[in-house]
This record gives structure tokens, C-alpha cells and sequence, in this order.
């Protein structure tokens, strides 16, 4: 009986370490995809300020 109780708690600490490690994934996986995010929003924005200092140069 003893052992069959050390081999469940053993299966349990194994499953809640691999929801542990799931979860950490995607946390990981949800600040890359927000960290691109914010990268290709700062992008556009630079693109958007060259364009319009393209645009004040050909006005001036």
C-alpha cells in the first residue's frame, strides 16, 4: 500500500511539472509573439516618419 501511494504521488509530481513547463511555454510563446508585435509596430512607425520627412523634403 505504501508503495502504491509514494508511485502515485510520484505520477502526480511528474504531471503538475509538466503543467508547470506547459504553462511556462506558453508564457513564453505569448511574450514572443507580443514582443514581434511590438517590433513590427515600432517598424511601421519609423516607416511613416521617413515617409513624411520624404514628404516635407519634397514640399520644401
Amino acid at each position: 500500500r505504501f508503495r502504491i501511494d509514494l508511485l502515485l504521488l510520484l505520477l502526480l509530481l511528474f504531471f503538475l511539472l509538466l503543467l508547470l513547463l506547459l504553462l511556462l511555454l506558453l508564457l513564453l510563446l505569448l511574450f514572443l509573439f507580443l514582443f514581434l508585435f511590438l517590433f513590427f509596430l515600432l517598424l511601421l512607425l519609423l516607416l511613416l516618419l521617413l515617409l513624411l520627412l520624404l514628404l516635407l523634403l519634397l514640399l520644401l
